[in-house]
This record gives structure tokens, sequence and C-alpha cells, in this order.
């Protein structure tokens, strides 16, 4: 069964593998260098099996609406008042579809470091249209946990940097704005696509 980008036999192998690593090192038979090689592969085997295992959400983006009409789409309960066109005007064209991952790191994560990790992986953030096309067409995931796109990055004049959120409230599906400083809990979900 898989929970998130890596399935749950794939972690118990990647653990098993890192505590032969652990007791080897322990033993004193395996040499510094080498323990190093060992943990670089292991990282590497994190992320390939991450970036093979993603359960993918096919959505197509029509950035001929405009973004009211992205969000009614969505049949959102409550929208923050300041995801409007003037803070997210729409950038693309035309019909575009795309294969869209739910990232789950299952530990506390920084948005910098999701990023990057998503960089490794030979992925890209979604922006808000992306966002948007997800929950018009996937609306109950956001039910399940809160999904954050870092694709789209607004700021306000006191400094306040915000990323679209969608997530459930009160039994309400909501489009919010979260800080990008955040310390993301193991709850949350982030939204990639393939660059």
């Amino acid at each position: 069964m898989t929970r998130g980008s890596v399935a749950d036999e794939e972690y118990g192998q990647l653990w098993r593998r890192l505590s032969e690593v652990a007791r080897r090192v322990d033993e004193g038979t395996l040499p510094f260098d080498a323990t190093m090689d060992a943990l670089q592969a292991l990282i590497e085997s994190r992320f390939s099996l991450a970036a093979s295992s993603l359960k993918v959400y096919p959505v197509t983006v029509y950035y001929g609406l405009s973004l009211a009409d992205m969000i009614e789409a969505g049949h959102y309960d409550w929208v923050n008042g300041s995801i409007t066109a003037e803070h997210f005007p729409i950038v693309g064209e035309g019909m575009v579809d795309l294969n869209i991952n739910l990232l789950h790191f299952k530990r506390f994560i920084q948005s910098d470091e999701a990023i990057k990790e998503m960089d490794e992986m030979g992925l890209r953030p979604l922006t808000l249209p992306e966002l948007l096309a997800f929950g018009a067409k996937f609306p109950d995931m956001q039910r399940e946990f809160p999904i954050i796109a870092f694709g789209t990055v607004w700021q306000d004049r006191d400094g306040f940097r915000g990323v679209p959120a969608l997530g459930e409230y009160d039994r309400g599906c909501n489009l919010g704005l979260v800080w990008f400083g955040y310390r993301w809990s193991g709850t949350y979900r982030f939204a990639a696509v393939r660059k």
C-alpha cells in the first residue's frame, strides 16, 4: 500500500539498509569513506523510489478562465480575501494537461527544503491555477489533508509571504494562504509536477 510518495514496503527496505550500515559502522567493519558512500546511495535511492512511486492525478488547466472562474469551479466554502486577480495574475495560455503528484514527506520540513527535495526528484511546485484545477477535479482530497502549492508566492506590504493552500476547516473546503516560512508537519501534502 502506498501512502504519500513512498510505499511502506520501500520505507522498510530503506530502513533495513540503513540499519545494516549503522551495524557495520558500530562493528568497525565499514570505513568512514565507505560509510559516506553508503549514506549517499541511500539518499539517492530514497529520491529514486519516491519519484517512481508517486500517484498521478491528471488535470487540465484552462488558462483562458479568469481567476474568479477558476476559484468558482472548486466550490470552496471559504476563500482568503487576498487571493485576487491583482495579487495573483494568471500566467499561461490555452489548455494544458498535467499529471499532478502529492508529495508526503512524513516529517517536519521547511518550505525551502521541500522545494529542494522536489527539484532533486525532477519536480517543480504547482502554481495557483494548477492547484485550482486540481481542487476542482479532486474536491474531496483536501478533506483528507491540506495541500500546498509553492509555485506561486504572494507578499503583502507587511512582508507576509503566503502560498496557496487547499484544506478543510469546520467541515468546509477552503482556499487559503499559508505563511511560506511555516514549518510544515507530516500531515501536509505538497503539489508538484514533472519539470
